[in-house]
């Protein structure tokens, strides 16, 4: 497997640090503001309150739901329902496309386990090392809706 239960709780970790960074910061700016309402100083506690406001936006934007669209990623891969596909593999993308929040390559195999091979498309973490396959080998697949969990070729070590 591509993913451990460490790797969760390395995410969960790093998205505890940044949402406590977050209220630390939300809690100094709203004394701001509660201050200067209560010293009736209108331009103080307008700006504060722009600054708040643009600083959560961000703030979540940026550093927070990437991490937490990561963890989600992760949390499906490591306890979410997987399923196994034998199947050809046809090519990998350079390319990143971003599903769901996360950053991936496009996979596609050939599975011919029905009545007639069909082509299937997956998505393989960015941040992973893809194996190096050659079109045509035989491959097993492990995966959650669309995003691989673990690509093998048949064969080797497992």
């Amino acid at each position: 497997m591509l993913y451990t239960e460490n790797d969760l709780n390395q995410l969960k970790g790093q998205i505890n640090s940044r949402r406590n960074l977050l209220i630390l910061i939300s809690a100094v700016l709203t004394a701001g503001i509660v201050a200067g309402f209560v010293l009736r100083q209108k331009p103080l506690t307008m700006a504060l309150t722009a600054v708040l406001g643009f600083l959560l936006i961000f703030f979540i934007e940026i550093a927070i739901r990437p991490i937490s669209a990561y963890a989600r990623y992760v949390g499906n891969m490591l306890h979410g329902r997987t399923h196994e596909l034998e199947a050809v593999f046809r090519s990998f993308s350079r390319d990143t496309d971003v599903v769901d929040g996360v950053r991936c390559h496009a996979v596609s195999v050939t599975d011919e386990t029905g009545t007639e091979p069909c082509e299937r498309l997956f998505y393989f973490d960015d941040l992973k090392e893809f194996p190096s396959l050659t079109a045509g080998a035989r491959v097993r697949l492990t995966y959650h809706d669309r995003e691989l969990a673990d690509i093998r070729a048949i064969g080797s070590a497992e």
